[in-house]
């Protein structure tokens, strides 16, 4: 419209319109991003999508203005009026899957029984996860795993493996570190969604119902350098 017409009024009329779809489009992408994102992260993952639309639209300035200069304002709103139409064409075949994840607050891990009192700071914290699986369900067990161990990094391990004992392969040890206990904590205490649990337990279905998965939890012992 404001590459081909020149009628003021039609343009306003245009304007006025494009504009409101502009702030509808703002509106729910910021809605679905709170939505979306677990409480814990939100701030941050705000944070990020803020920096990738606002950092988008600097960049797209300075293309679009760079092909004005080339090619002519006229032609460029032209070239600009195609991108949209192929972009929305391109969006009624590919569009963003509905994951329908769980991201409700799941406080499902109990408090770890310790002897030692460890501080906030204490750290890094190892974390240990004993299973027994019967060898006619360990593909599918470790399958499930992969999707427990993306939990462990996503809500703050700094590594994570799995492993299986070579003189008793229906033995599986889970291993993750975390930065301090402090950031454990945090893991019991609200960062673990709905999404979280079901991956767990998942994999805990398969494991020989004979014998309970442990959990450990290691703590760094500091010597003096002397």
């Amino acid at each position: 419209m404001l590459a081909v017409v020149r009628v003021p009024w039609i343009i306003g009329v245009a304007l006025v319109f494009s504009g409101l779809a502009w702030v509808g489009v703002l509106s729910i992408l910021n809605a679905q991003m709170q939505v979306t994102a677990p409480e814990w992260v939100r701030a941050r993952a705000l944070a990020v999508y803020l920096t990738v639309c606002q950092g988008g639209l600097a960049i797209g300035a300075a293309v679009w203005g760079r092909a004005a200069d080339a090619i002519g304002v006229r032609d460029a709103l032209l070239v600009a009026a195609v991108v949209l139409v192929i972009g929305s064409l391109v969006g009624l075949f590919i569009s963003v899957p509905d994951t329908s994840l769980d991201r409700s607050p799941s406080m499902h891990w109990p408090t770890p029984a310790m002897v030692l009192d460890p501080s906030a700071s204490t750290g890094p914290v190892l974390v240990t996860v004993e299973y027994r699986v019967p060898a006619d369900r360990a593909d599918a067990f470790t399958d499930a795993m992969g999707a427990v161990g993306r939990s462990r990094l996503r809500t703050g391990a700094l590594h994570w493996d799995l492993y299986q004992d070579g003189s008793q392969p229906d033995r599986y040890l889970e291993l993750f570190t975390v930065a301090s206990w402090e950031e454990h904590e945090r893991q019991h205490g609200g960062r673990l969604t709905g999404y979280d649990r079901a991956a767990e337990e998942k994999a805990r279905s398969l494991v020989d119902p004979e014998h309970r998965f442990t959990v450990s939890h290691y703590l760094p012992v500091h010597r003096d350098s002397g």
